[in-house]
Formats: C-alpha cells, structure tokens, sequence
C-alpha cells in the first residue's frame, strides 16, 4: 500500500458486521487511503467524509469506475464476485489485499498478493497502529484530488437531470427531498429503474440504514423491510424508494403498518411501466410487449385503508408532500408520477452486453 500512488479500499458485507464506523474511519483518515463502500456496507463511512466517494459499483457511480485504474486494492469483506467480474475488473498488474472471515473467499475467482484471515476490525485496526507508528506515507494526493473531480462532475450530471419539467424525472424526486435525509434515516430500496437513481444519488450515512433487496428478494419487499425498520427504531424516520409496478405486489401490507402504528413513508415513483424491463426490450429487440401497466392512484388506496397519503406532479410539490406525511404520524404513501428512461444502472448493463 505504501508504494502504491492509487489505493482505494472497498468495504462489502462482512465489513458491516466485522468493523465499527470509528474504526474504519480511523484506518482511512491515518492511511489517506480513500474508500468505497457497497452491499451492506453502505454507510460503514458517511459518503459525506472526504475520503469516502460512495457505492462502490462503476455502474451506479461513475467515480467508481476508477476502481480500475488503481494499482492496490485492499478489500475489506468484499467476495471477488459478479458485482467485479470475479476479480477481473481489477488493473491486471493491480495488488489485491483481501481481508476476510472466510478462509474459502480469500484468493477465490482470482489470486491476491496477501490474504489475511480474521476478524475484520482487529485487522483495521492492526493496520491502522501500524500507519500511526510507521515513518512510510501514502503520497496519493494527486489521486485523492482525480476522483474528488469525477465525483463532482458525476453529481453535478445527476443534478443537471432535474430539469423541471414534468412528467418529472426520477432525480427530481430525489434531489427535492435529499436535505429531509439525517443520520438517523432510514433508506430502503427495492428494484426497478426508478429506485436505481435514488442508488446512485441519495447519501449513506449510517451502517444498517442504506438497505436494498438483495440478490433473492422479491419486488415489492422494500415495504416490509422499511416495516422492521421501523419496529427496530421507532423514532427514526424511513423512507421506502419503490416503483409502482413493485409497489403493486405488497400493497395490502400498509393495512398491516395501520394496525401496528408504523408510521413509515414510502415514496413511489409512478411511470406506469415495467420500467427496467421495457429499456431492456427496446435496447435488445427494439420494441416491448407486456411492459405497459395501467396508471394506478396507489395514495388513494393507501388512503381508503386508513393511511396519509398525497398525489405529486410538480417538482415543487414534493418537499411539503413529504413533510405533511411526517407530520402526520400514520403510514404514509406519496404517488410521485416520473417519467420513463434509463436509469444508470440500465444503462451500464446495456453496454456491457452490446460490448459482448
């Protein structure tokens, strides 16, 4: 690492239940190494620290794709699986250090110049007294300083989305409501178009509060996830991200959020489309068939079952839509109608297989 000009850290899975928020910090900030987080371990390092430049997935975050570029890569918790093409996303000439749990992952897929079996958060820590005590420094300002630049144009082309016109684009939603977010809130995720913007764009903050269905879990599942979170903490906020195809198969559930007081707000973007699986159609074949659905007024479904619920079509209407559902302290839905398009992720996944 010390005769590296470009590191980068990556915490996956086992980093979230391997290591503490002060002690990944501690590592990153006496390295100047910087970090990316992914899968659980969103939110290991606030996304705000100046170190940390966000989800670690080149398809969600342009700034990852310099993950590439770097010449020493040291994976805390992260399997060298699909999300890096099994390691082979990885410059060729780069040296992998791979700390894990698991003695089966270690060199899996693809050799590492070290492997280190442990517990996670002594080895951080181990390294993290040994940067302290050592005279050797990583002199990678001048790579801190090229993604700092990435990230801020990566934002600004996000941003740049929201152009006020309606039907609204996803990032409207997002970007209208990202300063109701705190460290406490809870972001849950479920699949689609819609929801991969809000991947890309809304910060992490806190471990265990940036959650997204995983690779088995059904469409739709966001809402009983944002459920338990809100048993687990009931004084935070929870913010459900779902689209209105998912939205339509849990949609009954709010009855069960009625019954229990679990006050959560879900915020569903509304094209009425199978919005993912139409981009696919029509980058593969050119045309879709059976992606259309009909426009259904989810709020006033929730609303007829006893629930709050508002109806959202100006960019200007979000922020006080979401506010009066807080306020309300009962199950809440806002139906925000957004437009079609490909989300980052879409995207990238189309190139990849067009490159093929």
């Amino acid at each position: 690492l010390c005769n590296s000009s470009k590191p980068v850290i990556i915490a996956g899975n086992a980093a979230r239940y391997g290591i503490k928020p002060e002690q990944i910090e501690s590592l990153v900030e006496a390295s100047g190494i910087p970090i990316f987080t992914v899968e659980q371990a969103r939110g290991l390092i606030d996304d705000s620290h100046p170190l940390c430049f966000g989800y670690g997935d080149g398809a969600l975050n342009q700034t990852a794709k310099k993950i590439a570029e770097s010449d020493a890569i040291l994976l805390l918790g992260k399997k060298l699986d699909y999300r890096y093409r099994f390691g082979q996303l990885f410059n060729q000439q780069a040296k992998l250090i791979q700390v894990d749990p698991s003695p089966a992952e270690i060199g899996r897929n693809r050799g590492v110049s070290v492997g280190i079996l442990g517990d996670l958060g002594a080895v951080v820590e181990q390294l993290t007294a040994a940067y302290k005590k050592s005279s050797a420094t990583i002199n990678c300002n001048q790579w801190v300083k090229e993604l700092t630049a990435t990230q801020d144009v990566w934002q600004k082309e996000l941003e740049e989305k929201a152009d006020g016109n309606t039907p609204m684009h996803p990032i409207e939603v997002f970007a209208n409501m990202k300063h109701l977010i705190d460290k406490d809130t809870f972001i849950l995720l479920d699949g689609g178009d819609y929801v991969q913007w809000a991947r890309s764009y809304l910060p992490a903050k806190s471990p265990g509060h940036f959650l997204r269905l995983g690779p088995l879990s059904h469409l739709g599942a966001s809402v009983p996830y944002g459920m338990a979170a809100k048993v687990a903490y009931p004084d935070s906020k929870v913010f459900v991200f779902v689209g209105d195809g998912a939205f339509g198969f849990y949609p009954m559930e709010y009855d069960t959020c009625i019954r229990h007081n679990l006050n959560i707000t879900t915020i569903l973007g509304n094209d009425s489309t199978w919005g993912i699986d139409k981009t696919f159609q029509l980058a593969y074949y050119e045309r879709a068939i059976g992606t259309d659905l009909r426009t259904v007024r989810y709020d006033k479904v929730v609303e007829a079952i006893g629930g709050h619920s508002e109806y959202v079509e100006q960019p200007n209407e979000i922020v006080p839509a979401i506010e009066r559902s807080l306020a309300s302290g009962k199950p809440s839905l806002v139906n925000c109608v957004i437009r079609s398009g490909a989300s980052p992720l879409a995207q990238a996944m189309i190139q990849r297989k067009t490159e093929k």
